[in-house]
């Protein structure tokens, strides 16, 4: 028993296309006799064979019909033609085939998971093509080995939408991306995330030009603010950290160090109104060491506590005048001493920027007051020195002689009694 498989051409039975098939024929051979008992069918090369032989077509014919209906495969190989197959879990494919494969130009619909219309090669979306997804998701553009590679569309249920380069399922290239609300990308992505180079916009008016990394502005770039603040320098996840320089609208500057987008490190701020501090942050606040410096040409020099003089520090006016001691929230408080610009003294302590608490000053005339202070005022015990050698030693009160007290002259006369106003009473 011998097996042979031939191509032969056929006219359709229903109607004018060609079609090949595959006919496979059983003979029994007797090798004693060298005889066949079934004879065999001469092989057609060409339609043009078949129909030349008026007498041989019927044979033909004949032979086909039985093989195509006994135990034959009929296999269609080659096709412009477009047929329609259901599959038992209801899906439905309508188009071109080859080999029994999904080859062409054809429309997939799933029973519940939308449709493919587009080229195929083997079984797979390949070429150009438009699938859309029951969620409703679309997606518009080409296709290999059933991966949108190259360029195409995607369009979510929510109103956002990708247009750009796809590689193996993910975007990755250039492309533009844009939400529902308006926002817009327009830059390189890896593994469907914004990575490399990209500007994004948002409808609130704020703009971001620069590097980004998983989605977020991270390595170098510039965004700029509705208000018409504007920041060049370091991101990081998103946030501004490491060096850069921030622009407000109304000309002040920062300069420095960042992070999570606030001043920290050493930096420098320059006012719009002249003044201008250079030292450390911390949090967005003036913290650490620094020096601040007014247009006017008052200076401080000393540490900070968010954002005001806080610690020891020297302040320096511009007519000369000198501060050097204790600060708290940005006042002289604690102790500390004061040279004033005609060579007056204070030596002592402070509160609230005022003389307070027990001090000494020394006037540039020779005057001295030793003793207690309040509200930058005598009051309480003290003793005065005056230029001309006389002195008072006693009670005060608003920076006058009140209560018990003793005056001596220099030239040894003394009164011991009270005082009111300054005066003995």
């Amino acid at each position: 028993m011998a097996r042979y498989e031939e191509l032969t051409k056929l006219p359709s039975i229903t109607g004018n296309t060609i079609t090949l098939h595959k006919i496979t024929y059983n003979t029994t051979h007797d090798y004693q006799s060298n005889f066949s008992t079934t004879p065999r069918t001469p092989k057609l090369t060409s339609y043009a064979d078949v129909t030349s032989s008026a007498n041989f077509l019927p044979q033909i014919k004949s032979n086909a019909f039985n093989a195509l209906h006994s135990n034959a495969t009929a296999v269609n190989v080659s096709t412009d033609s477009k047929s329609t197959t259901k599959f038992p879990n209801g899906d439905t494919y309508y188009g071109q085939t080859v080999n029994g494969k999904k080859h062409g130009e054809g429309t997939y619909k799933w029973l519940n998971n939308g449709e493919y219309t587009g080229e195929w090669k083997d079984n797979e979306f390949h070429g150009k093509g438009t699938r859309i997804w029951a969620s409703g998701d679309k997606y518009i553009g080409q296709w290999v080995d059933g991966k949108k590679h190259g360029r195409g569309s995607y369009t979510w249920p929510s109103g956002n939408k990708y247009t750009g380069d796809w590689k193996e399922d993910q975007r990755t290239g250039k492309g533009t991306f844009i939400w529902a609300d308006g926002t817009t990308y327009i830059g390189d992505f890896i593994a469907g995330e914004r990575t490399g180079t990209g500007v994004q916009t948002w409808t609130s008016g704020d703009k971001y030009e620069g590097q980004y990394q998983n989605n977020t502005q991270h390595g170098h770039g510039s965004n700029t603010w509705p208000n018409g603040n504007k920041y060049t320098g370091d991101w990081k996840e998103g946030q501004r950290t490491g060096k850069g320089t921030l622009i407000w609208a109304d000309g002040d500057r920062y300069e420095g160090s960042w992070e999570k987008d606030n001043r920290h490190g050493h930096g420098k701020m320059v006012f719009h109104s002249g003044n201008q501090y250079e030292g450390d942050w911390k949090d967005d606040k003036r913290t650490g060491k620094g020096v601040w410096k007014s247009k006017d040409g008052d200076e401080y020099k000393g540490e900070y506590v968010d954002g005001e003089r806080h610690g020891k520090g020297t302040y320096t006016w511009s007519d000369g005048a000198t501060y050097k001691g204790q600060w708290k929230k940005g006042n002289m408080e604690g102790k500390g001493i004061r040279t004033y610009s005609d060579g007056s003294v204070y030596d002592g302590h402070w509160m609230n920027d005022k003389k307070h608490g027990m001090g000494t000053f020394t006037w540039a005339s020779g005057e001295k007051y030793e003793g207690q202070y309040q509200n930058d005022m005598k009051h309480g015990h003290g003793k005065m020195v005056f230029a001309s050698g006389n002195q008072y030693e006693g009670d005060w009160k608003d920076d006058k002689r009140t209560g018990k007290g003793v005056w001596k002259s220099k030239d040894g006369d003394e009164y011991k009694g009270e005082y009111v106003d300054g005066e003995r009473h």
